[in-house]
């Protein structure tokens, strides 16, 4: 693995997990650089508990990590260039809105599908969660229950970590 340093001029440390948590967008690497390489730097140790820990990384930072760690192993299981996001969320205009409901966006839909059948399953569907302070709607619930009754894995996932493991364990699945 090599060597990054901290960003902060006044640290002599590898790339501490205290600096990263400080950094605007730290990326996967950034933070799984600082958590593997090193442990705290002696500024970080001073600091009281709640400075320390990382900030929760909101959703969409959840799946972008999902995404670039996706990438990055498309050598190992090439089935990975299929492995989608439903844009089923944010904020529209209400004409654009009941455009896309016209188009069949529905409501619930998870976030994430690999369109790969393995084992029993057709594909694999995800509902990515940030790792607190989440919940999943009655929609979705519905969805990832519907969607298992008629042959697909779907789970829900907090946090971009638990969804690589669950695809590289359905991946794993045999043919």
């Amino acid at each position: 693995m090599s060597k990054v340093y901290c960003n902060k001029s006044d640290c002599p440390e590898l790339m501490c997990s205290y600096h990263v948590s400080h950094m605007r967008n730290p990326t996967v690497k950034d933070i799984t650089e600082s958590l593997e390489g090193t442990i705290l730097c002696p500024k970080a140790l001073n600091k009281s508990k709640s400075e320390k820990e990382l900030p929760v990384p909101t959703e969409s930072e959840e799946q972008q990590a999902l995404f670039e760690w996706a990438d990055r192993l498309c050598f190992r299981y090439p089935e990975l260039t299929l492995l989608y996001h439903i844009p089923n969320e944010g904020k529209r205009s209400k004409a654009t809105g009941r455009k896309m409901k016209k188009e069949g966006m529905k409501r619930g839909i998870p976030d994430i599908h690999l369109p790969v059948a393995r084992g029993k399953y057709h594909s694999l569907y995800i509902e990515l969660k940030r790792r607190k302070d989440s919940t999943t709607s009655q929609a979705q619930k519905t969805w990832l229950q519907l969607l298992g009754k008629y042959g697909n894995k779907a789970v829900r996932c907090y946090g971009w970590e638990e969804a690589a493991k669950v695809i590289e364990n359905y991946l794993e699945e045999k043919e």
